[in-house]
């Protein structure tokens, strides 16, 4: 531990000494003219962490389609497998439900079918009376047929975001929380709301909404996880200048009765009264407190750096340096591996081009610094990979002891990729594309 703390202080130090020192020593195999690959002849996926299994033992995924300049695909959605690489299943909600929100959640077999099914949100559903309220819709896994859904208790755009929650019912089903930004349940306006509601029944079982107009609660919701008693946090990014903290930046923690636990208000530079374009995800415990951490970022705001946030107290871990002439960062949701192996996990961001917004670079940053250790340049993979929006990791495939990315092409939910290989996988401890054959 004593030496744990002084490695962070020294990197710290780096840190404020020297701005972005980290920079300079990125992986040579990352260069913008190709990208260095090394090859394997098989992987092993049977217990890919952080994801299901179906009834034959592969690994499943459900991606939604997060964006789309074309009407026509908004609502798709597929479920995929690794061993072997195969779409499983590639559908689109009916046409009721009008488009589908960016969760996708795969749950128990609920049709008894032996294919575990989804569930997905639907925040511009309309209800028996035609009243704009939006829904949470289950669907079948095998076929991608409706099973069931529940509409929103009140007009607003219930379903925006999904996520799981403990079973706070006791009938054996983890339950689920849901935003609802748009919800107009006030005479003062709209004021957004994040529901904790039944994944038997439909039933409301809690709420959080503040009590005066605040039409962005609900777009950004993370949870947060005590790694030493399994305990949720959900954090819900509020950023309206008329909410009750009186400020345009600040997030607010709940427990999982959805009850305030801490508020935290942001520094002017990282402030946005829009709260969708706040892009947050959870990251392993970094300082030791037990807690998961907080990173997010507001790619519209300058600085267009991320900031980790601890878990536990909401105080400021570090900043992560922008990519110098780049467009907006992004936090990869769910990516973390301990890349360098100083027993602290490292995690990894996306970074946009700063002309044409495509996906143009990944890179590892150290858990205990914020520093970069490496970057990957994406655009010699494929034209495809740059709406690979969706990313794992995936167990050490090249055998370096580190495991490794998993990088999954957007246009693959639309239609078949004419390329050799489904996906394209990445070294988590060097950047190098891995070649499988």
């Amino acid at each position: 531990m004593v030496i744990r703390l002084l490695t962070r202080f020294l990197k710290s130090f780096q840190i404020r000494a020297g701005g972005v020192v980290g920079i300079a020593f990125l992986a040579s195999s990352c260069m913008p003219d190709g990208v260095a690959s090394v090859e394997v002849e098989s992987a092993d996926f049977a217990e890919l962490d952080g994801d299901l299994e179906d009834s034959t033992g592969r690994a499943i995924w459900a991606l939604p389609l997060n964006e789309s300049a074309n009407s026509a695909d908004a609502g798709k959605y597929c479920v995929i497998s690794t061993e072997p690489e195969e779409v499983l299943l590639r559908c689109k909600l009916p046409a009721e439900y009008m488009r589908r929100s960016d969760d996708v959640l795969l749950v128990e077999d609920l049709d008894a079918d032996g294919i575990r099914d989804l569930v997905l949100g639907a925040p511009d559903a309309h209800d028996e009376s035609m009243q704009l309220c939006g829904a949470v819709v289950f669907v079948s896994g095998s076929n991608g047929g409706v099973l069931k859904h529940y509409f929103g208790p009140e007009r607003g755009s219930f379903g925006y975001r999904i996520l799981r929650a403990h079973d706070r019912d006791n009938d054996g089903f983890d339950d689920l929380i849901i935003g609802d930004p748009w919800n107009e349940s006030g005479t003062d306006g709209i004021r957004g709301t994040v529901w904790l509601t039944s994944f038997a029944t439909g039933e409301t079982l809690g709420r959080y909404r503040v009590d005066v107009s605040n039409r962005n609660l609900g777009f950004s919701i993370e949870r947060l996880q005590n790694n030493e008693t399994g305990h949720n946090r959900y954090v819900v990014a509020s950023h309206d200048p008329r909410s009750e903290s009186n400020s345009v930046g600040g997030f607010t923690f709940l427990n999982e009765a959805l009850e305030p636990v801490l508020r935290i208000q942001l520094g002017p530079g990282y402030r946005r009264r829009d709260s969708g374009r706040f892009r947050c995800t959870s990251v392993p415990d970094t300082d030791g407190d037990g807690w998961e951490d907080l990173l997010y970022s507001s790619p519209d705001q300058a600085p267009k750096s991320l900031t980790l946030l601890s878990g536990k107290t909401g105080e400021l871990l570090y900043s992560v340096p922008p990519r110098e002439k780049s467009g907006a960062t992004f936090p990869l949701g769910g990516m973390s591996v301990d890349c360098n192996l100083d027993g602290v996990q490292d995690f990894f961001v996306g970074v946009k081009h700063l002309k044409d917004n495509q996906f143009e670079f990944i890179r590892a940053i150290d858990g205990s610094s914020g520093l970069a250790l490496y970057e990957t340049y994406l655009r010699p993979l494929s034209r495809w990979v740059m709406r690979a929006k969706h990313s794992r990791i995936v167990p050490d495939i090249d055998g370096d002891g580190v495991d490794d990315l998993c990088l999954v092409p957007q246009q693959l939910i639309i239609e078949d990729i004419a390329d050799s290989q489904m996906f394209f996988y990445l070294s988590g401890r060097t950047g190098k594309q891995i070649q499988l054959h």
